[in-house]
């Protein structure tokens, strides 16, 4: 009989809320920090027993990781400002972020790949972050 050998989890960094009823995924995919745990997915401790668990198995654990952009202030003008409980350290380095707008032209690499989808876009280039 033949099973699965892995299992994708969604993003298990600290999310901008704290919600944990109903089916709000896309909260998971808004990071604020690094730091592994969240209110829907668990705490780091959670995660590591999680994965002794499933290696004890043969299962491989898989963990989708938000690294371009991180949780928004709001809709309207403020969703490529950064929510306002993001990490300090990111927040407060302009250095950081890429230019706070929005994709006007799908076709252009540039824009698609330095300006935001929705949300606030990290400098991934930048070796400091």
């Amino acid at each position: 009989m033949r099973g699965t050998g892995l299992l994708l989890t969604s993003p298990i960094q600290t999310n901008k809320e704290g919600v944990t009823e109903g089916s709000k995924w896309w909260i998971l995919y808004q990071p604020i920090n690094f730091n592994i745990g969240n209110s829907q997915l668990g705490s780091r401790e959670d995660f590591r027993q999680l994965c002794q668990e499933a290696h004890k198995y043969g299962i491989s654990v898989i963990v989708d990781v938000v690294a371009n952009h991180t949780g928004n202030a709001g809709g309207g003008n403020q969703q490529y400002q950064p929510a306002h409980n993001v990490d300090l350290v990111i927040k407060n380095n302009r250095y950081f972020w890429h230019e706070a707008r929005g994709v006007e032209n799908w076709n252009d690499r540039w824009q698609v790949t330095q300006w935001g989808i929705g949300l606030s876009d990290l400098n991934t280039s930048n070796q400091e972050l």
